[in-house]
């Protein structure tokens, strides 16, 4: 099948988009033509879903547990404060 463009969004072909992130277009597409209801991640979710992947890799490193939420301050990977983790 001869692909047509190639975007961040997936490949273009003629069956329509092609790639891992299909499904994921195809949902935002029909979201934003036919008012369907929109059942990717909120930027709240999406959140919640980092800071706790943070958490983890913070944990596994330093073998301490952590609190959420993480401290605003510190999100970034591997700079979760001292603040944030339990005694």
């Amino acid at each position: 099948m001869r692909e047509l463009d190639q975007n961040q969004l997936g490949r273009l072909g003629a069956a329509g988009i092609l790639g891992p992130d299909r499904n994921e277009t195809r949902a935002w597409l029909d979201h934003l033509a036919m008012g369907k209801p929109c059942v990717l991640a909120t930027p709240q979710q999406a959140r919640a879903t980092l800071e706790a992947t943070l958490a983890i890799e913070h944990s596994m490193a330093t073998g301490n547990p952590i609190t959420l939420p993480l401290d605003e301050r510190n999100l970034s990977a591997g700079s979760v404060s001292a603040e944030s983790a339990s005694p």
